[in-house]
C-alpha cells in the first residue's frame, strides 16, 4: 500500500468515548504524531441517534483545541452498534443495478428497519454464470450521519469520509500485514463492549464479516476463543482441498483493562499458526509513536487516518457521507462570498439610482436652458435634446423598478432574517437540484419551483431545509417527471418561516 507524506487525522466517535489520532507515513513505517480521547456523557448518543448535539459539539471543540488538528480533511467513524457492515452474495445481474440491490439489502437489517438509511458498497468479486459475486455493503441511519456531520462542522472539522469502525480496523490490518497476505488465511477479531466482530480474509480478499451481540460480561477469553475456533473450523472444512495456515489478530477495544497473560492465553487456545493480540493503547508492529502522544492511540482512529494517507484504492473505500454533504464546506464559503457580493451590489444599485436621479435633474435643467436659448434664437428643433431626456427617463424607470423589487422582498416580512434564510437555502440545495423560481405567497410562506435529476435529491433537499433554524416546516407540494426526452423531475416546495428578531 502506498502512502503520501502528509499528516492525516481519524476521529472515532463511540457512544462512550471520542478518540482522535493523527498519523503520517515515514521511511520506517507509520508514525502516530498525536492521540487524544475524551469521555462522552451517557445519553449523548443513544439508540442510534444523537440526542444532545450541543454536548457532542462542545466535546469535539475541546478535543480539536487539545489535539491541534492540522489536516485539511478528517475521516470519521460511527459507533459500532449504529452501523451495519456485511459481506453478501451478489446475484448475477446488471452491475448498474448493484446500488439498488444494496439499498434493499440494508433495509432488511433489524437495527435499520423503518428508518431512512444511507448506504455504500464495494464489490469484492463480480458474479459470473454459476458463481455469484460478493460485495461489502455498509449502511447507517441517515439522521445519525447528518447529525454527526453537522456536529463536526460546527466544531471546526472538515469531513472527507464517514465509515463504520470495522472497515477502519480492516484497513489497519492491511497496512501492517505481510507483503503477500494471500499466502495465509487471516482472521481479525474485534472485541468491544457490545459484542464481537469477526472479519475473515481468504485469498487476500475480505470474505466474511459478522458481528455477534454479546453482553459485556459475556465477552470473555473463552467466548472469544470459541467463536474464533468455530469460524476457523468452518473454513477449514469448506476448503479442505486447499488447506492454508491461519494468522489471527485479536483487537481489544472494549475499553477495559486487559488481564495479565491475555496474549499468551489466546495464543495457546486458538487453532491458528500465528496469533497477535492488540490491546487498547498498544501499537502493532510497523507503527511507532514519536513523540509520545498525549493519550493512548486507538486502533480504529488510526485506521481512519490511514484512509487519507493511502494513495491507491486498496482496502475498504466505502463512504457513508453524501456527495452533497462532502461538498458542503466549499459551498458554505461560496455562500458567504455571494452574500457579501449581493450586499455590495444592493449598495451600488442604491447609489446608482441616486446618481441617476441627480443626472436626470441636471439634464432636465440643461434641456430647459437649451429650449430657452433656442426660443430666444427662434430655433424650435429640440429633437436631439428630447431624445436624450427620454433615454435618461427610461433608464431611471428601469433602475427604480429593480430597487423596488429588492425592497419588496426584504419588506414582505420584517421578522425574518432574509440574508441568512437565503444563505441556508443555497447551502441546503443538492448538486443535482436547481431552483427555477422563488416567491412568497399571501401567507408570507416561501414557494420554490425547481428541477432535479432524481426524486431522492428532492427529498434530500426538503430534509436539509428542515434543518434551517429559519424554516418552521418545509414540505413538497408536488413532484412530477418530465417527458421522456427531458428526463427531469419538476417539483414545488413550500416553506413556512419562523419569526425571528433581526440583529
Amino acid at each position: 500500500m502506498k502512502y503520501s507524506g502528509k499528516t492525516a487525522t481519524g476521529i472515532e466517535i463511540g457512544t462512550a468515548e471520542i478518540r482522535i489520532v493523527s498519523a503520517r507515513k515515514t521511511g520506517a513505517g507509520i508514525q502516530v504524531v498525536a492521540a487524544t480521547r475524551a469521555a462522552i456523557e451517557p445519553g449523548t448518543i443513544q439508540n442510534g441517534c444523537v440526542v444532545d448535539s450541543q454536548r457532542l459539539i462542545q466535546i469535539l471543540k475541546v478535543l480539536r483545541k487539545q489535539h491541534k488538528v492540522r489536516s485539511r480533511q478528517v475521516t470519521v467513524s460511527l459507533p459500532a452498534e449504529c452501523s451495519v457492515a456485511r459481506i453478501v452474495m451478489l446475484p448475477e445481474e446488471d452491475p448498474q443495478r448493484i446500488a439498488r440491490f444494496v439499498q434493499d439489502e440494508i433495509r432488511q437489517y433489524a437495527s435499520l428497519s423503518g428508518r431512512e438509511t444511507v448506504s455504500d458498497f464495494q464489490v469484492i468479486t463480480l458474479g459470473r454464470p454459476g458463481a455469484p459475486g460478493r460485495v461489502l455493503v455498509v449502511g447507517a441511519d441517515r439522521g445519525l450521519v447528518n447529525a454527526v456531520s453537522e456536529a463536526c462542522h460546527h466544531a471546526g472539522f472538515v469531513i472527507g469520509a464517514i465509515e463504520p469502525a470495522v472497515t477502519a480496523c480492516v484497513r489497519l490490518l492491511d497496512a501492517v500485514e505481510a507483503p503477500d497476505p494471500s499466502a495465509v488465511r487471516r482472521l481479525l477479531g474485534i472485541r468491544r463492549e457490545e459484542g464481537l466482530t469477526l472479519c475473515i480474509f481468504s485469498g487476500g480478499r475480505l470474505d466474511f464479516v459478522r458481528t455477534k451481540s454479546i453482553g459485556a460480561a459475556d465477552v470473555s477469553e473463552r467466548c472469544i476463543r470459541d467463536e474464533i475456533n468455530a469460524a476457523i473450523q468452518f473454513y477449514d472444512t469448506k476448503h479442505a482441498a486447499k488447506p492454508q495456515p491461519w494468522h489471527v489478530v485479536i483487537l481489544d477495544e472494549s475499553g477495559q483493562a486487559a488481564p495479565d497473560g491475555l496474549a499468551e492465553s489466546m495464543r495457546t487456545g486458538i487453532l491458528a499458526d500465528h496469533v497477535d493480540v492488540w490491546t487498547d493503547g498498544t501499537l502493532p508492529d510497523g507503527v511507532a509513536a514519536d513523540p509520545q502522544p498525549r493519550g493512548a492511540p486507538s486502533a480504529t482512529a488510526l485506521g481512519l487516518a490511514l484512509r487519507s494517507l493511502a494513495a491507491g484504492e486498496h482496502g475498504a473505500q466505502v463512504n457513508l457521507l453524501c456527495a452533497d454533504a462532502a461538498q458542503m464546506e466549499p459551498i458554505r464559503r461560496a455562500v458567504l462570498v455571494t452574500a457579501n457580493v449581493l450586499a455590495a451590489l444592493v449598495l451600488v444599485v442604491v447609489l446608482l439610482v441616486g446618481g441617476l436621479q441627480l443626472l436626470f435633474q441636471r439634464t432636465a435643467r440643461n434641456v430647459a436652458a437649451i429650449q430657452q436659448a433656442q426660443l430666444a434664437r427662434g430655433e424650435l428643433d429640440l429633437t436631439v435634446a428630447m431624445d436624450q431626456l427620454e433615454y435618461v427617463e427610461q433608464r431611471h424607470r428601469l433602475l427604480a423598478d429593480e430597487l423596488d423589487c429588492l425592497r419588496s422582498i426584504s419588506e414582505s416580512r420584517h421578522d425574518v432574517n432574509w440574508v441568512q434564510l437565503l444563505t441556508d437555502i443555497q447551502t441546503a440545495t443538492p448538486q443535482m437540484v436547481r431552483i427555477v423560481s422563488l416567491s412568497t405567497d399571501a401567507g408570507s410562506d416561501i414557494v420554490m419551483d425547481g428541477i432535479s435529476r432524481s426524486y431522492e435529491a428532492v427529498h434530500t433537499f426538503v430534509a436539509m431545509l428542515n434543518h434551517s433554524e429559519h424554516v418552521q416546516r418545509a414540505f413538497l407540494l408536488e413532484t412530477r417527471r418530465g417527458d421522456a426526452q427531458e428526463g427531469l423531475v419538476r417539483f414545488a416546495i413550500r416553506c413556512s418561516l419562523h419569526s425571528m428578531e433581526m440583529p
